[in-house]
């Protein structure tokens, strides 16, 4: 699923970042609930959605009424995280994916205005003392185009959202305790550290085996770490984030490799476009 906003959230300048920035984190929220409510367990239904709309409404609240955002840095981002874990040692871990996978970095980001390896940073959120084999597998992307600046931004915000209020809202501590929450805050970490759309020269999103010649895929070190983690985990549900239109979109089909198929959809397209209905119930 694909968040996409609006081209004057590209240069990290615009005057409706806060509005976009709360736009975008609550339909995390709402496809977060969608997750819990119809795709991972309970039957999809008009009851079911009203439930779900009622139990989160105070936590949208929150994140629309007394929060104002401005886009973060690479730097701040990393320091938000570790901070994260050290706040919430038992439902926040982060790592790395050099550390985690072995891959290089592309290049050089700017830290505390040194020069050094630009690695890109992994969040997990859940509750470790509850999170079984069974346990539902969510996945959010902040940005594989770097000159797109909401996602990032949004999922860390997002992320801090949801560990902040675990103990007080009945539906944070419902989505935190019930998944395991995957969040790649900037896999371009390169190209988001410099506001650029690649990473040195690829196109990040056009660097999966997926409508792609084998040979031209799998170049740049963000689609590897994305690639690692799916490797991984059976995620249920994710969401990336783009900008420069206003949509929410889902998977396309794949032309090469599902010929059969009326247009090429996926094999998922049924299961998708229902959660895609539930999440335009959901947000009115």
């Amino acid at each position: 699923m694909d968040q996409n906003l609006g081209p004057s959230e590209r240069n990290g300048k615009s005057k409706y970042c806060t509005v976009a920035i709360r736009a975008a984190a609550i339909t995390c929220l709402i496809a977060l609930g969608l997750g819990l409510g119809l795709g991972l367990g309970l039957q999809s239904s008009d009851d079911s959605i009203q439930n779900i709309s009622q139990a989160q409404f105070s936590f949208q609240s929150t994140i629309q009424n007394t929060r104002s955002y401005s886009y973060l840095k690479y730097d701040q981002i990393v320091q938000r995280l570790k901070r994260l874990q050290t706040d919430y040692p038992n439902l926040a871990k982060v790592y790395t994916a050099q550390e985690k996978f072995s891959l290089p970095t592309a290049g050089n980001c700017v830290i505390d205005s040194v020069s050094q390896p630009c690695k890109i940073y992994i969040l997990e959120i859940g509750n470790q003392q509850l999170r079984t084999s069974e346990t539902p597998e969510i996945f959010l992307s902040g940005a594989v185009h770097g000159d797109e600046r909401i996602g990032p931004t949004t999922v860390v915000e997002f992320a801090s959202a949801l560990l902040e209020m675990y103990s007080t809202s009945s539906w944070a501590r419902s989505i935190v305790d019930t998944r395991n929450i995957v969040i790649v805050s900037a896999a371009n970490s390169l190209g988001y550290d410099q506001n650029t759309r690649y990473e040195n020269s690829i196109d990040v999103n056009r660097d999966f085996a997926w409508n792609q010649d084998p040979s031209q895929c799998m170049r740049s070190v963000a689609a590897r770490a994305v690639n690692e983690l799916f490797r991984r985990h059976a995620f249920q549900l994710g969401i990336t984030f783009h900008a420069g239109d206003h949509l929410i979109g889902y998977v396309w089909g794949d032309l090469l490799h599902c010929t059969g198929a009326a247009s090429g959809a996926c094999g998922d397209d049924g299961a998708v476009s229902a959660d895609d209905t539930g999440l335009a119930a959901l947000g009115g």
